[in-house]
């Protein structure tokens, strides 16, 4: 899931022409309302954690990225409310639907792999071969490889329009869902065609052009849209109904009706770029990207679909600094379905921080600002954050006996408050109904 995976789940992913969203407000994931309270997630977890563990600690999370198979059933035993959810990586093909399973970092990408690889899906997958599956670049013989860390790797990509290729899925989906999972993990979703994508051999033999092979292309973002879409409805209509939760970065450069769109086929989005940008600086997540961020964090819960913030630090636990400017950042969009995750990007095995658990209460209004300064008033407290790349502002506090979150009382009428930085106040006093 880290930023090294991020591939194109979408052309390793079948589809149906879509008449359009799923109505929203439809979700499946059975997650806890988030209006009055601060609740986080937990990424990934261990075949060594022991029941006593998961006993101990399931409680401080509301749902799991990546469940582990029989694991599954400890979470939903010591947490009956958890949503436990199965990760699959960008190629869907990735554990069973080669003939020898490849995944970065382990064994040797010659070009005699991606040869028997390219034969077993036309010739052998699933008796009879799947000719028509394969998904190639334009120029008709190079198959529209997972592009990887400047390169590609050899897993195949699939007709990303075909009918049978999303049936196929759904029904490795649901055997898995054997083992108690509740939520399908997609990682990770683009809009852009970055694996040049074009066309298939319709029987195996005709070539057919479905897409341009360009980077930007409305028809395939209209079809990564429509698999969503039917992904979505084949894991609600299991025996056992499942959500789909995507990791699709809310990037500044996505507009606004794009991620709505996007956010209408799914459960749940996992928004892996957070207030930490990675844990890098190679995005700022600072200025006009924080408040698209924002935005669209508050949009996408407010059609039906469930947010996820995950946030890269470089130290665990995150220094007070850090913990200010996610939590600051984060509280400015919680509304009823935004649940928080702060961990390293080599993962915290429990990363849940005691901050989450002080009360800062229910909003009472919308995020506002004051001289440049962002601020959102919640019934027990208020989030104060400065997301200026450049500029420190001071601020003017409200009357009344302040503290942060470490218990400190807040002296002074005034707040200083450096770039991209944040502070969770809470208070002595209520400050609205």
């Amino acid at each position: 899931m880290k930023l090294l995976l991020s591939a194109l789940v979408a052309l390793s992913l079948g589809v149906q022409a879509a008449a359009g969203p799923l109505p929203v407000g439809q979700s499946v994931l059975p997650l806890p309302d988030t209006w009055d309270r601060t609740l986080g997630f937990l990424d990934w977890v261990y075949s060594d954690m022991s029941e006593d563990e998961i006993r101990e600690n399931a409680l401080n999370y509301s749902f799991v990225w990546a469940g582990l198979g029989l694991i599954t059933r400890r979470f939903t035993s010591a947490n009956p409310d958890i949503v436990v959810s199965l990760y699959s990586p960008a190629f869907w093909d990735y554990y069973n639907g080669r003939p020898e399973p490849f995944q970065p970092g382990e064994g040797e990408d010659t070009l005699e792999r991606r040869a028997r690889t390219l034969l077993w899906w036309t010739a052998e997958a699933d008796g009879i071969g799947h000719p028509d599956w394969v998904m190639y670049q334009c120029d008709g013989v190079t198959p529209a490889y997972w592009e990887f860390g400047g390169g590609t790797l050899p897993n195949m990509a699939l007709d990303i329009t075909n009918p049978d290729v999303i049936d196929w899925q759904v029904q490795y989906s649901e055997s898995a869902m054997e083992y108690g999972f509740t939520a399908f993990s997609g990682d990770m979703f683009s809009l852009r065609n970055s694996n040049h994508a074009c066309g298939v051999y319709q029987g195996g033999l005709e070539w057919e052009q479905i897409f341009t092979g360009e980077d930007s292309d409305p028809a395939f973002e209209f079809a990564v849209n429509s698999w969503a879409q039917q992904i979505r409805k084949g894991l609600q209509a299991l025996p056992s109904p499942a959500g789909l939760v995507a990791n699709f970065p809310v990037y500044s450069w996505l507009s606004d009706e794009e991620i709505a769109d996007f956010a209408a086929n799914v459960d749940g989005i996992l928004d892996e770029q957070g207030f930490t940008a990675f844990g890098t600086d190679r995005f700022f997540i600072s200025d006009e990207s924080w408040l698209h961020k924002i935005r669209n964090m508050i949009a996408i819960q407010n059609q039906g679909t469930t947010y996820f913030s995950l946030n890269y630090v470089s130290t665990f636990p995150p220094t007070e600094n850090d913990i200010d400017w996610i939590l600051g950042s984060f509280l400015m969009g919680r509304e009823h379905a935004a649940y928080v995750l702060i961990t390293t990007v080599d993962g915290v095995r429990w990363p849940h921080l005691p901050e989450y658990d002080e009360d800062v209460g229910h909003p009472c209004a919308a995020m506002n600002s004051v001289d440049n300064v962002y601020l959102r008033d919640y019934s027990k407290g208020l989030a104060v954050v400065n997301p200026s790349w450049t500029s420190s502002y001071t601020f003017t506090l409200p009357p009344g006996e302040l503290y942060d979150l470490y218990g400190k009382q807040i002296e002074g009428d005034t707040l200083d408050l450096g770039p991209m930085t944040g502070k969770v106040l809470l208070s002595s006093t209520e400050r609205c109904p």
